[in-house]
């Protein structure tokens, strides 16, 4: 992402998809690469706030504080790519409305790949150690992928 003019705000990137599919690998990538842009996901919110063990409860705690994470950065002129699984629509819309209210443009990015292969990926993890937030069982996929919302193809050109 290019921008010229310095008035421009940068894009809201928000990776997203099912565990597995290389939101955190892609997304890491984009934040080493692209000039002023910090990478958020859930975990590192979990780590800063002491949290470690996933619950639910702990949702709205944590995804406040990636709110005021990404309106540090924007008004300290970063960018922020969001890696995170945002399985519903009404989950991005927050998203997409903060990008609103920031005044800059939202870019979602959905990551993909064979069930199988994502499956496999988080057997993997198992042995890493890598915290609450990178599930390692298979059934926490078939979950995920139960309550998968699309992404609404027009809101998506709405916001563009």
């Amino acid at each position: 992402i290019f921008v010229e003019d310095e008035k421009k705000r940068l894009p809201l990137i928000l990776a997203i998809g099912l565990s597995g599919v290389g939101k955190t690998y892609n997304s890491k990538y984009l934040a080493d690469n692209l000039k002023d842009y910090v990478r958020l996901n859930p975990e590192l919110i979990r780590e800063e706030l002491g949290i470690t063990s996933y619950s639910r409860k702990d949702t709205p705690k944590i995804l406040a504080r990636i709110i005021e994470k990404i309106e540090e950065s924007y008004s300290n002129g970063k960018g922020v790519i969001l890696d995170a699984n945002l399985k519903s629509n009404d989950l991005r819309q927050c998203f997409y409305d903060l990008a609103n209210d920031l005044s800059v443009p939202a870019i979602v990015l959905e990551f993909v790949c064979p069930s199988e292969e994502a499956k496999k990926r988080m057997r993997e993890r198992a042995s890493l150690n890598i915290g609450a937030d990178h599930p390692v069982d298979s059934a926490i996929y078939n979950n995920q992928l139960k309550g998968w919302q699309e992404i609404g193809r027009a809101s998506c050109r709405e916001r563009v």
